[in-house]
Parts: C-alpha cells; sequence; structure tokens
C-alpha cells in the first residue's frame, strides 16, 4: 500500500535523526582512554546526554576502563536527559539560559581544571551547548545574558550572528575585551595535546536522506544543507523551484537544511520551520500533487522551551481550503508570526518529542505528477 506525501515525508525526517543520533557517528571518533590517568568527560547541547551515555558505553565495555577512573557532567535541554551510569545529566534552559546552566558550567570549568597532565578530558558538544553551557563574562549578571539571548531571537539575526556574540559574552566561550580569553587561533599553544573531530556533518544526513529518496522512485534535489536567510522568503523562493518542477512534470524531492530566521513583528508563537511551511503553503497556494515537511531534528522548533513544542509542521494542497473552513486565514496568521497556532488548528504540527540529537533543520517539498 503505497504510503500518503505526510507519511512519506515523515519517514524522510526520521531517516535524518536516525542518521544524527550519537549511537550511530560518535563510537567511530571516540579517542583511545588513557592509559593510566582518569576520564573526564564534559558534554553540552541537545545531544549532550545521549553522546555521554555512548562515550561511557564504549569506554567501560568495549575498552574495560575501571569505573573508578571514568566521571564527568553533562548538561543538555530541559527533556533530553537519558539515563547515563557514571556521568551525571543536568537538564538546563534552552534557547535562553537559566540558574541550572549556570551552576553546572561552573561545575564543568572545576572539572576541566582540575585535570592532571595523565588525564584525558573528552568534551561532547552538539548544537544547544551555547546556551546550556553559560559563564557570563565579569561585570555581566545571568539575567543580562537572558534578555540578550531573548533580543537576539527576536532580532532575525542569522545563528553565526548570535553565536558570535554570545561567545564574546562569555567566560567559556571567548570573553569580552579580554585578550587572555579570546578565542584561541589556530596554532595556539593551547592547543598541544589536543585533538577535535566533527562526529556527523549536516551533508551526510542528507546523503542517507537522498538514498531513501531515489529509492522510492523519485528524483532528489539537495539545495543546500547550510542554507541561511527569512524563513518565509526562503519558502517563497524554494515554493517557485517547486511551482517549476510541477509544470516540467518531474517528480522529485527538494531537500534543504541549515538554519532559518525569524523577526518578529507579531505577537503570535512559531518558529522558523513552521513559519517556513506557512509560507510555503501561502505561495504554493493549493497546487494540487506539492506536499511539504519543515521540521528541527532536534524535535522542538522555536516554543517556550518545552520538551513537547512541536518541531515543526507539514502542509499540502489542502491545507489552505481547510483553513478556510475552519475560518482561518493564512496570511493573517503569517503577519502575525503564528505558525504554531494555525497548524495546531489543522492538525498539521509536527510533535515528535526530544530526538536526543540535534544536526541541523530539515525541509523536504514533494513534488509529484498527482
Amino acid at each position: 500500500m503505497r504510503a500518503s506525501p505526510r507519511q512519506f515525508l515523515e519517514g524522510l525526517f526520521r531517516t535524518a535523526v536516525a542518521a544524527a543520533q550519537p549511537v550511530n557517528c560518535v563510537p567511530t571518533y571516540l579517542p583511545p582512554a588513557p592509559r593510566s590517568g582518569r576520564l573526564v568527560i564534559l558534554a553540552a547541547g541537545k545531544a549532550g546526554a545521549s553522546m555521554a551515555a555512548v562515550a561511557e558505553r564504549h569506554y567501560l565495555d568495549s575498552c574495560a576502563i575501571a569505573p573508578a577512573r571514568l566521571s564527568g557532567l553533562a548538561v543538555t535541554r530541559r527533556g533530553y536527559g537519558c539515563a547515563t551510569r557514571l556521568v551525571r545529566v543536568v537538564e538546563a534552559g534552552h534557547p535562553v539560559p537559566d540558574t541550572a546552566g549556570l551552576a553546572a558550567t561552573s561545575e564543568t570549568l572545576a572539572l576541566a581544571d582540575a585535570a592532571g597532565r595523565d588525564d584525558l578530558v573528552l568534551a561532547l558538544i552538539s548544537g544547544g551547548a551555547s546556551a546550556n553551557w553559560i559563564a557570563p563574562a565579569a561585570g555581566l549578571s545571568l539575567q543580562e545574558k537572558q534578555a540578550v539571548t531573548r533580543a537576539l531571537l527576536a532580532s532575525g539575526a542569522s545563528i553565526v550572528e548570535i553565536n558570535t556574540l554570545r561567545k564574546h559574552l562569555s567566560r567559556i566561550k571567548g570573553a569580552l575585551a579580554e585578550a587572555a580569553n579570546e578565542t584561541p587561533k589556530s596554532g595556539d599553544r593551547v592547543f598541544t595535546n589536543t585533538s577535535f573531530a566533527l562526529a556527523v556533518r549536516p551533508a551526510e544526513v542528507f546523503r542517507a536522506v537522498e538514498r531513501a529518496v531515489r529509492a522510492a522512485g523519485y528524483e532528489s534535489i539537495l539545495l543546500g544543507t547550510d542554507i541561511e536567510g527569512e524563513a518565509r522568503e526562503v519558502a517563497a523562493a524554494q515554493a517557485r523551484r517547486a511551482l517549476e518542477l510541477k509544470t516540467q512534470g518531474r517528480r522529485a524531492v527538494i531537500l534543504s537544511g541549515g538554519e532559518l530566521t525569524v523577526t518578529l513583528h507579531g505577537k503570535g508563537r512559531g518558529g522558523p520551520n513552521q513559519e517556513y511551511a506557512l509560507a510555503l503553503a501561502v505561495t504554493l497556494a493549493e497546487t494540487i500533487g506539492v506536499a511539504a515537511l519543515a521540521a528541527d531534528t532536534d524535535g522542538t522548533d522555536g516554543g517556550a522551551g518545552l520538551p513537547d513544542d512541536p518541531a515543526g509542521a507539514c502542509i499540502d494542497a489542502s491545507t489552505l481550503s481547510r483553513a478556510r473552513r475552519l475560518g482561518l486565514d493564512a496570511a493573517s496568521f503569517l503577519a502575525d508570526n503564528n505558525s504554531t497556532e494555525f497548524f495546531q488548528k489543522l492538525g498539521d504540527l509536527l510533535v515528535p518529542g526530544p530526538t536526543l540529537t540535534n544536526v541541523n533543520d530539515f525541509r523536504a517539498i514533494l513534488v509529484d505528477t498527482d
């Protein structure tokens, strides 16, 4: 029995999430256990706890390191904790940092400072770490960091711009106007006896998705894995691409990743993926044979920072007509940045819950002949 467009798109999303799971990508990159010293695991981000669990299982079971030699601390977003054996897990605020993250970061710095010459400090970092590891630079309070974060999230700034400013307001990521704590550059002696590896890249995640697309008999069109820009503007451009393919009679899936932004003008609730989906529906204007899904691989898109926030939304040719029957005007909801309420009323939110990973956003537009 042929899957519905929504079922097919949700399957592609699950493929992306599976490719980014720590259990599937972290073990290959773990360094050898220390010969005589301690192993200190320090993790942060939405995959912080799940990466720590994979790492401690590797060292305790595969490497047979004595439990007394392993310790650590993982700081993750609220709702993203998981069972560990020796590494303590702290759930903290994201995207707005909180006191739990502040205390856990101080403990993290203390654990790193206490490491000796024979010890191995293993830092496991995923998306979300910049909010979970929170240590305001001298002269700044947590409340001021929170206010800056809220302002940045509403400004439409890109994630690169946001993290650049966060870095220079932090003692753990860099420090404002303080040369001693400036981010080390390539060749700095601080990197002696260190190594760095990326366990998984967005491009690798999308390669797995492309294989699934082709296996289903569709042409795969990957626009890029690091696309940035205003969500509604990117949606309009990609909708036009979908309409071109439809006119040409091609059966294809348009894929893209990267973190989009939303400049808040209204008072509604939503996130960049939901706003993208709503803008896409408006531009496509009920085109038959076109459906789409946009979601964050971490399982939450914008929202109030709660584990059950939606990850994104799905649309198809019936989205606008169903909305009209409920008395909903899509353009008005878009103008108010109120995509969550719009899709909630339609039952088209994607709510997978915490995925315990985070590698970019996922967007797929299905173009079919019927």
